[in-house]
């Protein structure tokens, strides 16, 4: 195992513990060794995963530029959806609602087939643009449909304030808590 792996699973473990920046330097330096040493895998993972990072952050210019050197690659090995997602909360961020349903929809699509389709659990990164595209467009039914998926015990849990009232919006079926929940999202990266 090459140290750039290592610097991707610190990464990684860094970024679901909400130290975003440290996170984002582990990618970093991961991604440096993952192209010296041509590790195409780690390469897509350290960029996905800073992604997330620079999403989390708020940090949608930087986002933007790291979905770009993705574009430019041959093969995202799996990663496809969770860069469809990150592309839809870039298109959302600059009030593109039709591109952002657009990417969520590819995401969620690709995470449907099952085949290479990277991990599922993470289908907050779409279902939340999807969110906010469907209430900008007053589907709230089509918005709480997203909501009650992102409860499922098979997705990562959202965190404890943000889960809590998307919980709530789904069991009283209320549009006022859903954009309560969206703005909460936003303050954190993941609308």
């Amino acid at each position: 195992l090459g140290m750039e792996s290592a610097h991707f699973t610190l990464g990684f473990a860094l970024l679901w513990r909400g130290s975003l920046h440290e996170a984002v330097e582990r990618f970093q330096d991961g991604l440096v060794s993952a192209r010296r040493r041509g590790d195409a895998l780690i390469e897509v993972r350290c960029l996905v995963y800073q992604v997330v990072a620079n999403r989390l952050l708020g940090n949608v210019e930087r986002a933007r530029e790291l979905l770009s050197e993705l574009a430019a690659l041959d093969d995202l090995h799996g990663y496809v959806g969770l860069v469809q997602a990150n592309r839809a909360w870039v298109a959302f961020r600059a009030h593109d609602l039709e591109a952002a349903a657009a990417s969520a929809e590819i995401a969620l699509a690709e995470w449907q087939t099952g085949e290479r389709s990277g991990p599922t659990v993470f289908q907050w990164t779409a279902r939340f643009p999807m969110l906010a595209v469907e209430v900008e467009r007053g589907r709230v039914e089509a918005a709480l449909e997203h909501a009650r998926f992102m409860l499922e015990p098979s997705q990562q849990p959202l965190p404890a304030e943000l889960g809590a009232l998307v919980e709530r919006a789904v069991m009283e079926g209320d549009e006022a808590l859903l954009e309560r929940a969206l703005v909460a999202a936003a303050a954190i990266g993941y609308a």
